[in-house]
C-alpha cells in the first residue's frame, strides 16, 4: 500500500513496501536469477556468478557494503546500479 509518505508505488518499493504480487514476482526473479547463475558456462556474463541474499531488507548502500567486506575476494570491482 502507498501511503502519504511513499507517494508513489516505485518509492514505497525503494524503502521495502510491496504489495502481494510485487513481493511474488520478486521472488520468482531471484528463483529465476539463481537458476541462470547455476547453469551458466564459461564465457557468459553469469557464469561464476553467485546469488548473495541478506536475511532482512539493507538498502542499497549497506547490501553493498556487505557484499565487499563479505563476498568480494578480488582487488578491484566495478558497481553499476541499474536504475541510475
Amino acid at each position: 500500500n502507498v501511503s502519504k509518505r511513499h507517494a508513489n508505488s516505485k518509492q514505497a518499493m525503494r524503502n521495502g513496501i510491496v504489495d502481494s504480487q510485487q513481493l511474488e514476482n520478486y521472488q520468482n526473479f531471484k528463483i529465476a536469477l539463481r537458476k541462470l547463475c547455476a547453469k551458466a558456462e564459461p564465457g557468459t556474463p553469469f557464469y561464476n556468478a553467485e546469488v548473495e541474499e541478506l536475511e532482512e531488507r539493507q538498502g542499497y548502500g549497506f547490501a553493498l557494503r556487505y557484499a565487499l567486506r563479505n563476498c568480494v575476494k578480488t582487488p578491484y570491482v566495478i558497481v553499476i546500479q541499474h536504475d541510475r
